[in-house]
């Protein structure tokens, strides 16, 4: 498999301060060597169907991915305080 991280996601990337930025880099390679779900640490945000998003806890930090046919997409990395306004944009509600 393979993780894609996004436009948004590298930007994001890019504003975390270097040492917490290879910890988050190191959670996910994990991510492309098995599914999504069995990767410890990873968890399906409820009610968020389509498309299914998923949320891994790096520190202070949060992952945003959503599992893909060939691989996962890394959508948002964002500190937790930001969560839940990211996945209001991410869903549009």
């Amino acid at each position: 498999m393979r993780v894609q991280l996004t436009a948004r996601a590298l930007k994001d990337l890019a504003r975390v301060p270097a040492r917490q930025r290879l910890r988050i880099l190191q959670s996910l390679e994990p991510l492309a060597e098995g599914l999504l779900h069995e990767v410890p640490g990873v968890k399906r945000l409820e009610g968020i169907d389509r498309p299914a998003i998923h949320r891994l806890r790096v520190g202070a930090y949060r992952v945003l991915c959503a599992a893909e046919p060939d691989g996962v997409t890394v959508l948002r990395v964002i500190s937790r305080q930001d969560l839940a306004t990211a996945i209001r944009q991410l869903t549009g509600r």
